[in-house]
């Protein structure tokens, strides 16, 4: 669960540099402090099956972002 809890918390941040980068001048973004975000979400006390249905949607919504960018 931890590491799908890893991959959630990649999407969301990519989530914003994807929506940032269509109107951001550069493509500097900042980085997150992967092992704090996943321990202050207790990922491993989270429902296996809420977790994997999370990172699923999260996915298919950056896609739709992907196929709407210029």
């Amino acid at each position: 669960i931890q590491i799908i809890g890893h991959l959630i918390d990649s999407a969301n941040n990519n989530h914003r540099r994807f929506t940032k980068a269509q109107w951001q001048d550069n493509m500097i973004f900042n980085g997150y402090a992967q092992a704090e975000w996943v321990t202050a979400q207790n990922y491993q006390a989270v429902d296996w099956q809420q977790i994997l249905d999370l990172w699923t949607l999260y996915n298919l919504h950056i896609c739709y972002i992907m196929e709407n960018t210029p």
